[in-house]
């Protein structure tokens, strides 16, 4: 017998704070936030998101990491219409700004220009997304991913169902991996692993850093809800 597991999202979120641990090569690093705010302009039916990461006192001798991460994104969707990036990754610190033209399909990108086709999300923006999302194994979705001036074609394919343990609770995850494509070779991006029940969080999310795999997981949440 087959079982389907599927999800779906029936309350609404007015605003979200999730809370991280931050491991680098499986140590202790520091912390993560990921913030949502349903309010933030609901006239053009506009909200907010915000991502932080720190490390902790003692990685910061060796390696500093803070990376902070504001995006406007439209409500239907979570594609971005504005994002900025203020990232120092030891010695290397960048602020990036990009406003998105959806009418005249053009980016303005640190002063510069440059056209698009499709509508555009950040690898964060499409967490959201894909929490809205009725998810089954080997379903796939396709997304154009504008980060760091670049706009890449990715691909998000439910690839299995798992249960992981975190501080004596168990969550019962979709686990989904999150690749580019370009010129037919693929990169892995992201791993996600989504609570299948519940409000559906992102319970554990593995990125590339310089330093090796960052792996953030769930601690808490804090909400306000109707």
């Amino acid at each position: 017998m087959i079982i389907l597991f599927i999800i779906c999202i029936n309350t609404f979120i007015l605003t979200e704070e999730l809370q991280y641990g931050v491991k680098i090569r499986n140590i202790k690093a520091g912390s993560a936030v990921l913030k949502f705010d349903n309010l933030y302009d609901s006239k053009n039916n506009l909200g907010k998101i915000s991502f932080n990461v720190k490390t902790n006192k003692i990685i910061d001798f060796f390696y500093k990491l803070r990376d902070n991460i504001t995006m406007i994104v439209n409500l239907d969707n979570y594609s971005i219409t504005e994002i900025q990036k203020n990232i120092q990754q030891g010695k290397y610190k960048k602020l990036n700004q990009a406003v998105i033209d959806y009418k005249n399909k053009t980016i303005f990108y640190n002063s510069k220009e440059q056209h698009f086709d499709n509508i555009l999300y950040s690898p964060i923006s499409i967490i959201y997304y894909l929490r809205k999302q009725n998810l089954n194994i080997n379903k796939k979705f396709h997304f154009d991913i504008f980060e760091n001036g670049k706009i890449k074609n990715v691909i998000a394919e439910v690839q299995n169902f798992e249960s992981i343990k975190i501080k004596n609770k168990i969550y019962n995850c979709f686990v989904l991996t999150i690749k580019s494509i370009k010129d037919n070779h693929i990169n892995k991006e992201m791993t996600l692993m989504i609570d299948s029940s519940g409000k559906h969080l992102p319970i554990i999310i593995k990125t590339k850093t310089k330093q090796g795999e960052m792996i953030l997981s769930f601690k808490k949440t804090i909400s306000n809800e109707k």
